[in-house]
C-alpha cells in the first residue's frame, strides 16, 4: 500500500509524473533503512533498550513511522521533504522484519522440531498480507488519494506499537546489572561487522549523493 501511494504521490500530487528519476532518487533515499538491516540487527544484539534486545528497537521504529506516515498524510511539503519521513516509515517496516527474523531464529533453536513450521508461518503470512493490501489499495487509492492513504496506513505501525507495549514477543527483560554495552559479538565478528558497517556506509552515502 505504501509504495503505491508514493508513486501515486510523488507522480500526481507533486506533479512530478514527468522526472522518473527524480522520482526514483526520492525513492531510493527513503529505503535507507533496508540497506542498513544487518547493521541494525548487530546493533539490538549489542545495545538493550529499557532491558529489551528486541521489543524496544520494534517500539521505537513504530513511534517513528507513525509520525513519518501522518506527517506525510497531513503536512504540504515539496518532494525533497518527504524523504525523511519516508526514511521512518521504511525504518518501522525493516526493524521489525529484522527483530522477528531474530525472535523466530531464537525460537526455532529453542524447539528445533517445529522450526520448520514457524518458518512456515512467517514467510506463509507475507503473500497473505500482499494481496490483501494489493487489493485494498487498488480499489481505495484512487478514491481518496495518495495523502489520504498514507496517514490511514499509519495503523500498521501503531498495531507494531501495541504489540511492543504488550510486550508480545517472546523476550525476557534483561536485569538492571546486565544492562551495558556488550561488544563481544563485534570482537568475535570483526571482519562481520567491518563490513556491515561499510556496506551501510556506503548505502547511505549513494543515497545522499543521488
Amino acid at each position: 500500500v505504501m509504495r503505491l501511494a508514493t508513486q501515486y504521490l510523488y507522480k500526481d500530487h507533486l506533479g512530478l509524473a514527468g522526472n522518473p528519476a527524480l522520482i526514483s532518487n526520492l525513492t531510493t533515499a527513503g529505503r535507507i533503512p533496508w540497506t542498513i538491516k544487518p547493521l541494525m540487527g548487530m546493533m539490538s544484539d549489542a545495545f538493550p533498550v529499557f532491558g529489551f534486545h528486541l521489543t524496544s528497537y520494534m517500539g521505537l521504529a513504530a513511534a517513528g513511522g507513525i509520525l513519518g506516515y501522518v506527517c506525510v498524510g497531513t503536512l504540504p511539503l515539496v518532494a525533497a521533504a518527504t524523504v525523511p519521513f519516508f526514511v521512518l516509515v521504511n525504518l518501522s517496516i525493516a526493524t521489525p522484519d529484522v527483530m522477528i527474523d531474530a525472535a523466530a531464529a531464537k525460537l526455532s533453536k529453542e524447539a528445533p522440531d517445529r522450526a520448520s513450521d514457524l518458518q512456515s508461518l512467517v514467510w506463509g503470512s507475507l503473500p497473505i498480507g500482499i494481496m490483501i493490501s494489493v487489493s485494498i489499495s487498488a480499489t481505495v487509492l484512487p478514491v481518496v488519494g495518495p495523502k489520504w492513504m498514507l496517514f490511514c496506513v499509519a495503523t500498521c505501525p501503531l498495531c507494531i506499537l501495541i504489540v511492543s507495549i504488550l510486550r508480545w514477543l517472546p523476550e525476557q527483560r534483561v536485569p538492571q546489572q546486565r544492562r551495558r554495552v556488550d561488544l563481544s559479538f563485534f570482537q568475535e565478528n570483526t571482519s562481520i561487522a567491518a563490513l556491515a558497517a561499510c556496506m551501510s556506509v556506503v548505502s547511505i552515502s549513494l543515497a545522499v549523493l543521488q
